[in-house]
């Protein structure tokens, strides 16, 4: 396997933390929406990718369906969307995209958590990390003096970063434009820290929102997470050089939604599903082309990955094989394994692991569906 460049590893590093890094904040900030640092309030409901429907008078998207990041209900009279950019584009040009998009929020949306979905009170709010928050102010200025409708009435931008001293924290302070909660809008413009730990305790351990994880490391959490405990049921084959496992996609989704997906948060019919079986199927056809996996005939299972276990930074690794041109990549089962290949150990409950490890051959894996407590409903 062709070894990255230094820049490139980082890159690669920094675009799965980068996504990790934005479910946090959107647990985070709808924590601080719906949770009064005591207990959940009253009413109070939040959602990822929620299907909202938009009013005759968007400016935007009129009677259409629009999915934010985060729709959070502090009670049944007001609610908070909001949009989440951990990162934006080097080329600025592309910001305005940005506008639109949180335009089309500033609007009574329907679909909230009331009896006829409708709200009193809501605002648009766009979080931005602290390294883009003021370029970006100036470039919702400048549209607003150029054309007055371009920003909403009840935009604001909220930046965020994160503090590891101690425990971790999210912090997020009001930079422009008003919340009309007065509650929420005096300790944003102090600025306000949320622990995640605790956020992840009290709203479950959700990985995934409704954009597409960065496929090296959905392929590294499959890996790891997902592939290696169910090595424990499958005898090694020496055709193949690998153990074989037969999966579908439906299936595989299903089980990344329970662990770490849109199954541990509410769920009615405007819920979306994520990560959804695109991505997982994706994913798998990356591994047919690695030589890692095979299609199957139509049934049950669509493929048959080809299991083994690599020693390195598997992150690493999947970046690296996914640059690689499918003419290049050398049959997997021509390749003897340089080790004895055993059951890896590890569960959905551990988190993914960059390296995987040899365990005593009396370790059994726990398959990730196990591994995780549904949350009670509410």
């Amino acid at each position: 396997m062709p070894e990255l460049p230094e820049d490139e590893q980082r890159r690669v590093r920094d675009a799965a933390e980068d996504y990790q890094s934005t479910v946090h904040a959107m647990l985070a900030f709808s924590a601080f929406v719906v949770h009064d640092a005591t207990a959940q309030r009253p009413n109070s409901h939040f959602g990822f990718g929620r299907r909202m429907t938009t009013s005759k008078a968007n400016v935007v998207t009129p009677s259409g369906t629009v999915t934010p990041d985060i729709v959070a209900q502090k009670s049944d009279s007001y609610g908070v969307v909001a949009e989440v950019k951990r990162s934006l584009p080097s080329d600025r040009t592309k910001w305005a995209a940005h506008v639109g998009q949180i335009r089309k929020y500033d609007d009574d949306l329907t679909g909230w958590w009331t009896s006829d979905a409708r709200i009193a009170m809501s605002d648009t709010t766009l979080l931005l990390h602290q390294t883009r928050s003021r370029a970006f102010i100036k470039l919702l200025d400048d549209e607003r003096k150029k054309n007055a409708e371009a920003v909403g009435p009840h935009t604001s931008v909220v930046e965020f970063n994160r503090s590891d001293e101690r425990q971790v924290n999210y912090f997020f302070r009001l930079e422009w434009g008003d919340v009309r909660d007065s509650d929420l809008s005096g300790r944003l413009r102090e600025g306000v820290a949320v622990p995640i730990d605790k956020v992840i305790r009290t709203f479950a351990n959700v990985k995934f929102y409704d954009a597409d994880p960065p496929l090296h490391s959905l392929l590294a959490l499959l890996w790891i997470d997902y592939f290696g405990p169910l090595v424990a049921a499958v005898a090694y084959d020496e055709n193949l050089k690998a153990f074989p496992i037969d999966v579908s996609s439906a299936a595989i989704a299903d089980e990344l939604q329970r662990a770490y997906g849109s199954q541990l948060l509410e769920k009615d019919d405007r819920s979306v599903a994520f990560p959804n079986a695109k991505v997982v199927r994706k994913a798998l056809d990356s591994l047919v082309t690695m030589k890692l996996a095979m299609p199957l005939p139509a049934g049950t299972s669509e493929y048959r990955v080809l299991y083994r276990q690599f020693n390195d930074d598997i992150l690493l690794r999947f970046a690296s094989m996914l640059k690689t041109p499918a003419e290049n990549v050398i049959e997997q089962a021509t390749l003897p394994f340089d080790e004895p290949q055993v059951a890896i150990e590890g569960s959905a409950a551990e988190g993914p692991r960059r390296k995987g490890r040899v365990p005593d051959q009396e370790t059994r894996p726990v398959a990730l569906s196990k591994s995780r407590k549904k949350p009670r409903p509410k």
